[in-house]
């Protein structure tokens, strides 16, 4: 991404603050300073290192090692760690439409590109209630229909 004055900004979290500085009729960040806007950011960062890092071991197992009992121990490894944190966040929804409550935030663009992962590495996420609903109705938004369609994702949904 290109700021305005053509510097590049990298990290997603600091391309998601700038973006929610321009939209300023979007609210995908809460007020500077406030706790909602800690909170929005601590969801950010747990998405992007906590969770993101557990696919780690299952996605990368065949370029880290050729040995299979090795893959496998990676594999079973990363998904310990990933139904840890469906876990975490299937406590964080209940009774909310999104991670903060009812309003969409960057936070929940974050998890939910990360929880779509699951799709690819065949872990279900409808024993997680809360976060099966909350997939679904992320998904169902149109700016994430429009940008699943470009990237040719459509079929994102984790079972």
């Amino acid at each position: 991404l290109l700021s305005n004055e053509g510097k590049a900004i990298t990290q997603s979290t600091t391309i998601l603050e700038f973006i929610s500085n321009l939209k300023t009729e979007h609210k995908f960040l809460p007020d500077a300073g406030t706790f909602e806007r800690v909170e929005v950011m601590s969801w950010i960062a747990f998405a992007t290192s906590d969770l993101q890092k557990a696919f780690v071991p299952i996605l990368g197992a065949s370029r880290m090692t050729a040995v299979d009992s090795a893959r496998q121990e990676m594999r079973e490894y990363g998904l310990t760690n990933i139904h840890k944190y469906l876990k975490h966040i299937e406590e964080s929804l209940g009774g909310k439409d999104f991670i903060m409550g009812k309003h969409y935030t960057f936070a929940d663009t974050a998890l939910f590109t990360f929880i779509g992962w699951c799709k690819w590495i065949e872990v279900k996420t409808s024993p997680y209630k809360n976060v099966h609903a909350y997939v679904k109705r992320v998904y169902q938004r149109p700016a994430v229909q429009k940008a699943l369609a470009k990237e040719e994702l459509l079929d994102y949904l984790p079972g």
